[in-house]
């Protein structure tokens, strides 16, 4: 399956066109924002859970990234609320507040940075072009571009030194921030 699988590309999933797709697992849905492969794929998605529902023990060969949006997500016997970001395998860190504007560091390596980050209003949410690629998801607030509005939960990849000045709406913004991974996986198809 390929869903906004051209890396070279911006991609965006605005909530008004987003759609819930049952998984095969009863009780779970989820919206794919971009994917190449089947079920265990590389694949980027907002996931609901069912109250009661579960999944079995399964493994990611190429990791996985879990934030926590609404309600807890519960995995091998622990538990964790809305706000909380797992990485698998385990190898990040956590370090808040980072010059003016406010800072989570989730994750770096040599190639990518993962970061969430709470923009003031009408704050520039890059200075400059980034390399490597973005990712960006909105998670309270807006952000502008393009004449377009980016309203809680919409998703947008910007593939590597796209130049597209994004802002922040009057109420500020809260954003999850991945960059510079693009880059390792264009050739990925």
């Amino acid at each position: 399956m390929l869903i906004n699988a051209d890396f070279t590309r911006v991609a965006t999933s605005l909530p008004k066109q987003q759609q819930w797709v049952k998984s095969p697992q009863k009780g779970i849905e989820r919206i794919m924002l971009d994917r190449v492969g089947a079920e265990k794929a590389r694949a980027t998605s907002f996931v609901r859970y069912a109250p009661q529902s579960d999944f079995p023990h399964h493994r990611h060969p190429g990791g996985e990234e879990i934030f926590v949006l609404a309600g807890t997500f519960s995995a091998d016997d622990k538990h964790y609320p809305a706000g909380w970001y797992l990485r698998n395998p385990p190898a990040s860190g956590h370090r808040p507040c980072q010059g003016s504007r406010s800072v989570c560091q989730l994750f770096a390596s040599d190639y990518e940075h993962v970061s969430l980050q709470r923009l003031d209003a009408g704050e520039l949410l890059f200075t400059e072009a980034i390399s490597g690629g973005a990712e960006i998801m909105v998670l309270a607030g807006e952000l502008y571009a393009d004449g377009e509005t980016f309203s809680r939960y919409s998703w947008i990849r910007l593939p590597t030194e796209t130049p597209l000045e994004m802002v922040s709406g009057p109420s500020g913004a809260t954003v999850y921030i991945k960059t510079g991974h693009l880059a390792q996986v264009i050739g990925v198809r």
